[in-house]
């Protein structure tokens, strides 16, 4: 049985976490899997603990617990500590315990929503082959969006720290001041190399493993293949507002001036040196052009002993079981 990190992210949600932590450590109390529960009080203190734990050799799995943020930051972690490595029976296994709102990648990989459940899918779990996407050398493991998806959540952010709203809340409030007055960005877009779109736009959505943001199906039931991104762009000449309003009815898809292709390369430039670039719901900026690309079987997850294949992941299985 693997020796496990179980990774919770405290950051600004300190009462949360104390109960979060409370429930596993019980829970762990009357498991099999032996682990030991560390935790952080920041973002960049978490990750740093993440990116410690999985260079450490005292742990064979490292476990995000928490929502797809959380998921993102011990990912890359992980994906780091393994891509040198020649000798893959040293490859550090990640594992998912679900305590975020949404818990995408957790779903995709079929992982109980109930904690006790997850924790015992760690005990002896199956290891997967999951496809990564990357840009830019940064990793996600759901999706990544430019244009006003990322300003509204850095500002939903601001919010919650300043004004102590919950998540939601603080959404709401930041896409009701941003949506009106944004102003669309003028981005190219080669696709696979051969391909190239211009574009007015307010919004690019590029998913690695479906086609959700948040709540919202930006594509509804888009499974991508093995090395695929999905890619969905709204283009300018529609009026956001309306776009806006198809998307919390979940039919932004059907709207006119909406774009949507797989690819397994995308090179995106802009007129900004820079661009704020969301993956898994975490925003960052990056320098263009923006190079997005998928990374084959690049991270090993543990899950549950089902079938041969992972509902809505676009994985391969390995045939080999943690024990």
């Amino acid at each position: 049985m693997p020796r496990a990190a179980i990774l919770l992210n405290g950051g600004s949600r300190s009462k949360r976490a104390a109960r979060e932590r409370e429930r596993l450590s019980e829970i762990l109390r009357s498991s099999r899997l032996q682990a030991d529960l560390l935790s952080a009080d920041s973002g960049a203190e978490f990750a740093q603990l993440a990116r410690q734990a999985a260079l450490s050799d005292h742990y064979d799995m490292i476990v995000a617990a928490g929502g797809d943020g959380t998921v993102n930051a011990v990912a890359s972690a992980v994906w780091r500590a393994n891509k040198d490595i020649r000798d893959t029976s040293g490859a550090k296994i990640m594992g998912v315990l679900p305590l975020g709102t949404v818990n995408h990648f957790a779903k995709t990989l079929r992982i109980p929503m109930d904690l006790a459940e997850a924790v015992q899918c760690l005990e002896e779990p199956a290891t997967w082959l999951v496809d990564l996407g990357d840009v830019n050398g940064k990793v996600f493991v759901n999706n990544s969006t430019l244009g006003i998806y990322p300003k509204i959540v850095r500002y939903r952010e601001h919010l919650r720290l300043n004004r102590r709203l919950n998540k939601w809340a603080a959404f709401a409030y930041a896409a009701a001041r941003m949506v009106p007055g944004h102003e669309p960005e003028r981005l190219r877009l080669t696709i696979d190399g051969a391909r190239a779109i211009s574009a007015r736009t307010h919004f690019v959505f590029i998913g690695r493993s479906d086609g959700t943001l948040g709540s919202i199906d930006i594509i509804p039931d888009e499974k991508p293949g093995p090395g695929e991104l999905s890619v969905f762009l709204v283009h300018a000449r529609r009026n956001l507002l309306r776009l806006a309003s198809r998307a919390l009815a979940g039919k932004l898809s059907e709207a006119e001036g909406v774009e949507t292709f797989r690819a397994g390369e995308i090179y995106i430039e802009g007129e900004a040196r820079r661009l704020q670039v969301a993956m898994d719901g975490e925003v960052v900026p990056l320098p263009t052009p923006l190079h997005y690309r998928v990374r084959r079987r690049a991270l090993r997850v543990a899950g549950p002993k089902r079938e041969p294949e992972i509902v809505g992941v676009p994985s391969e299985p390995m045939l080999q079981e943690g024990g």
